[in-house]
């Protein structure tokens, strides 16, 4: 049909503005660039020249280094305390999760589930007593459930 595509051409352009141009790339000044890439080889020449004085030269004095510098030494020497901020965290967590799997899970969640398990066996149960086998009973519901429909609906269109 010939108005198929005026109704397409309605949406065909709805979501250039955000997407018809991609991301531009942020970039920096050649000058800049250059800049960080000196400072990093001044930075690693620096540490290395550091090493090799402390560690090769003079081996000694790496004792008193961190005998004055003790703080930083044992600060360093233990990692920052990641490990044990790690091990803090994740103890903490293990007694959060511990509650909610015994009080959450199995207090509320699990009698949620259980009850609606033996709500479902009970109903179950009940509307099995109704299959009879007898098909002049299941006509007489039949009827008895379209009349009750029927009277429901006469009901509400007369008291409205």
């Amino acid at each position: 049909p010939e108005f198929l595509p005026k109704v397409g051409g309605l949406l065909a352009g709805w979501l250039e503005p955000a997407v018809a141009h991609g991301a531009e790339e942020a970039h920096i000044t050649v000058g800049l660039e250059i800049a960080l890439l000196v400072a990093s080889i001044i930075v690693s020449l620096t540490g290395t020249y550091l090493a090799y004085r402390f560690y090769v030269q003079k081996p000694e004095s790496v004792v008193s280094l961190r005998e004055r510098l003790s703080f930083f030494h044992k600060l360093a020497d233990n990692g920052y305390y990641f490990d044990a901020a790690y091990d803090w965290l994740r103890n903490g967590l293990w007694v959060i999760a511990r509650w909610l799997s015994e009080t959450f899970d199995a207090g509320i969640i699990d009698r949620a589930v259980n009850g609606i398990a033996r709500g479902t066996g009970a109903v179950g149960a009940w509307t099995a007593r109704l299959q009879t086998g007898l098909v002049g009973t299941y006509a007489l519901t039949l009827f008895v459930g379209l009349v009750v429909v029927l009277g429901y609906f006469l009901l509400t269109a007369l008291l409205k």
